[in-house]
């Protein structure tokens, strides 16, 4: 019987029999002889798994790998050798493991039975980092913000990190602020994000003079004077420096002369310029020279001031030869009881003086020495105004009235102490006593005036008939009440032949316990007994 090579294959080699650990698979056939012999099995497809996952720097990913045979049979992933297009990039196993090493995409190969299958791992991070500026000097003990930008892959978020090369130097924060230390030198300061990194080149300098400043800046001095300037030195940041060498000059030594301490004393009226200069820099002060005070004079001499109010006194320096002088005048008063300056020793060319008592005292200005003085005279304020209360009055004939009269300023305060003098505008009809008292003596208008310093005023008074006698009548003539009962009383004045005159009328009664009236003369009884109610008008009583 004849057997083809495939049917004795399979009658000899179960398939159970196909597995086999060496590098392929074999298979088993007749040899010329009549021998089985074994063959390995022919890969057909290598399959790389686990690529394409974008790793870090320094991170690890294993790759699975899958070998098939004839008809996509699957064989034994046995015999496989890994290899990486680029290992500065990334590097791969011998089992498959891929360690990321720099930016990048390596391309990782497996291959088995002459057959390789690949995978690409991309390797992501920053692609650069940029330190600004490019150099920097900073000063002695002082210190500079440095900035870091990073590039980096879509999804790499990093944060550059600081370090520097030569901290006796410079030292430098996390966030990029450099220090400069106390010695003076070059270092570099490095910015690093992964595996990229830029320098700042720092510079450590001495703290140089920037600026002179000078004190003051401007003044004016009279020839003659003397005044103290004050040069300061600074650094660039307005730091305050020690120890320097400064030398001060004058523009024109005909005007004023400066010495080596800064002292400058003036010599001739005119404009001059003093100069402080430190290493390089300088600084000036202009100072203006100016003519001495020869003389002052005052815009009054005599100041006559209201008491309590105040007035005004203008000094004015002079030059010798009569030119105003705008200068500094200072003010004392005499006796101060009487009259004051704002602050004794105000400087101001202008004196505002207060009236304070009555009388006279002596004002003085004093300018550089020279002095000028006026007479300061307080009066008592004028009488603007006078007041007569009261304004209006009814008086019967025969009787007085006390009026009284208050003089007063302008501004409505009341005065004291003035002459005041009374009048009648009808003698026959009221007088009018000096101190102000009025006696009626017949019926009429009267006006009566009070006049101090020129000013009036009157009071308005009607004259009247006196009354003689008061009638009371009560309504039905009602003189008993029970209680809860009230009676309506009216009383009429009446003059000397029985002329009812229109006056007020005052109700009482005698005894509130048996009876109270109501000022329109209503009688109520509050209690039994008797009571009396009485009606009265100008003390005549009904």
């Amino acid at each position: 019987m004849t057997l083809s090579l495939r049917s004795v294959f399979r009658r000899i080699v179960p398939s159970s029999l196909l597995r086999w650990g060496g590098a392929s698979l074999l298979a088993l056939v007749l040899g010329s002889c009549g021998e089985a012999v074994v063959a390995p099995a022919v890969v057909k497809e290598v399959a790389v798994s686990g690529g394409g996952t974008p790793l870090r720097l320094a991170q690890s990913a294993q790759l699975g790998v899958a070998l098939r045979g004839e008809g996509g049979v699957a064989l034994p992933s046995v015999g496989v050798s890994w290899t990486s297009s680029d290992a500065s990039v990334a590097t791969v196993s011998a089992s498959g493991q891929v360690t990321a090493v720099k930016r990048g995409t390596a391309t990782i190969s497996a291959s088995a039975g002459g057959v390789t299958g690949t995978a690409a791992v991309p390797v992501i991070g920053v692609q650069r980092v940029d330190a600004t500026p490019d150099s920097v000097a900073v000063i002695i003990t002082q210190a500079a913000q440095l900035a870091a930008s990073v590039t980096a892959d879509p999804g790499v978020t990093v944060t550059p990190t600081w370090s520097s090369r030569d901290t006796t130097l410079a030292t430098v924060t996390a966030a990029g602020r450099v220090t400069a230390k106390s010695a003076l030198g070059v270092t570099w300061v490095v910015a690093t994000a992964e595996d990229q990194r830029d320098s700042v080149k720092v510079r450590v300098i001495p703290v140089p003079v920037a600026s002179v400043a000078v004190t003051p800046a401007a003044w004016t001095l009279v020839a003659g004077q003397t005044v103290q300037l004050l040069a300061t030195t600074k650094d660039s940041v307005g730091g305050l420096l020690t120890g320097r060498v400064i030398t001060w000059t004058s523009s024109d030594t005909a005007k004023a002369v400066v010495g080596s301490g800064g002292l400058v004393t003036t010599k001739a009226a005119g404009a001059v310029t003093i100069t402080a200069a430190s290493e390089g820099k300088s600084a000036g002060t202009a100072l203006t020279v100016l003519p001495p005070v020869s003389q002052v004079t005052l815009s009054v001499d005599t100041l006559t001031v209201i008491l309590g109010k105040t007035g005004t006194l203008v000094a004015t320096p002079k030059a010798a030869d009569g030119t105003a002088l705008d200068r500094a005048v200072s003010w004392s008063v005499l006796d101060t009881l009487i009259g004051s300056v704002a602050t004794d020793g105000v400087v101001s060319t202008n004196a505002l003086v207060t009236a304070r008592a009555l009388g006279s005292t002596t004002i003085t200005a004093t300018s550089e020495g020279k002095s000028k003085s006026a007479v300061l005279r307080v009066i008592p304020a004028p009488v603007a105004t006078m007041t007569v209360t009261p304004a209006t009055a009814r008086l019967v004939m025969g009787k007085t009235l006390q009026l009284s009269a208050v003089p007063k300023d302008a501004e409505g305060n009341a005065l004291g102490n003035r002459t005041i003098t009374w009048a009648s505008s009808d003698e026959t009809r009221a007088t009018v006593s000096a101190a102000g008292l009025v006696t009626a003596k017949s019926t009429g208008a009267v006006t009566v005036t009070a006049t101090s310093e020129g000013k009036s005023g009157t009071a308005e008074l009607t004259l009247l008939i006196p009354v003689k006698t008061v009638t009371v009548t009560a309504a039905d003539n009602r003189t008993s009440l029970l209680p809860g009962q009230t009676v309506q009383l009216s009383a009429v004045a009446k003059d000397s032949v029985g002329t009812p005159l229109s006056r007020e009328i005052l109700w009482s009664s005698s005894n509130g316990l048996v009876a109270t009236v109501s000022v329109s003369g209503l009688v109520t009884p509050t209690g039994n007994g008797t009571a009396t109610i009485l009606a009265t008008s100008e003390e005549v009583t009904g």
